[in-house]
């Protein structure tokens, strides 16, 4: 079998855009996917990409225009990637507004998937969101749109940023902010009665421990309406993704 030596180009350069988006996204590079598994995935995505890239320009003949574009396309793959993980980081913030409000945050535990600390309801909501991702198939929906970058962008250029993109992925980085605090807003509005009605408690009855009554109270709360709350995850987690995938057209 003779190999095509374009053909052998386009794949390294392919893979060095799949492998960077794999290893920047941590809905990818998880902990609980092991590296061979990672690094077959990024081989498969670059496989898939080199009949995408045909119609591209040829490569560059020589060794330091080669590498230079090599650098580009693994900094572009990184900067997917880390788009792809706004979505799971979106639902993450969620969690930790709920934790720093309710006082879950002075529980900080060490989450295993990301090896970072992270508190209760921060995992809980991070831990539901990977679940969806996986089970609903919004990472065929995601994989798609990676895939859909080679065509728009093909692995022999750089892609330039011009200020109409840049004024789109701020845009839309915005809108995934508050779609954060949206997840989170019916536990952030009980915990603020709680704490309106504490307020009271402490005025009426100064002679009470309202800090010893508050804190369960206000860790209860936050477990019964942080809890019922999952049920509207998938309605968030369809639009989260739908966001981060139309942002992930932005800077190209």
């Amino acid at each position: 079998m003779i190999l095509d030596t374009g053909e052998v180009m386009l794949f390294v350069l392919a893979l060095a855009r799949t492998s960077a988006w794999v290893a920047a996204s941590p809905l990818f590079s998880t902990a609980g996917i092991a590296g061979i598994g990672r690094l077959a995935f990024a081989i498969s995505l670059a496989l898939f990409a080199v009949p995408i890239s045909a119609g591209a320009p040829a490569p560059p003949p020589d060794i330091f225009s080669f590498v230079f574009v090599a650098v580009g396309q693994v900094a572009l793959g990184i900067l997917l990637g880390w788009v792809t993980g706004l979505a799971l980081a979106i639902f993450q913030s969620a969690g930790a507004v709920i934790d720093l409000t309710s006082g879950f945050s002075m529980s900080s535990i060490l989450d295993p998937a990301t090896g970072m600390q992270t508190a209760i309801m921060a995992r809980v909501f991070g831990l539901a969101f990977t679940a969806l991702f996986f089970a609903t198939g919004a990472h065929l929906v995601v994989v798609g749109g990676f895939v859909r970058s080679f065509r728009a962008v093909p692995v022999t250029t750089i892609p330039l940023l011009d200020s109409s993109s840049v004024a789109m992925a701020a845009q839309a980085l915005s809108d995934l902010l508050l779609a954060a605090l949206e997840i989170a807003a019916p536990t952030l509005g009980a915990l603020m009665l709680a704490e309106v009605a504490l307020a009271f408690a402490a005025r009426f009855a100064p002679q009470a421990n309202i800090f010893l009554i508050g804190l369960p109270l206000k860790l209860g709360i936050a477990l019964v309406v942080g809890g019922a709350s999952l049920v509207f995850l998938p309605t968030y987690a369809d639009t989260v993704v739908d966001r981060v995938v139309s942002l992930g057209q932005a800077p190209l």
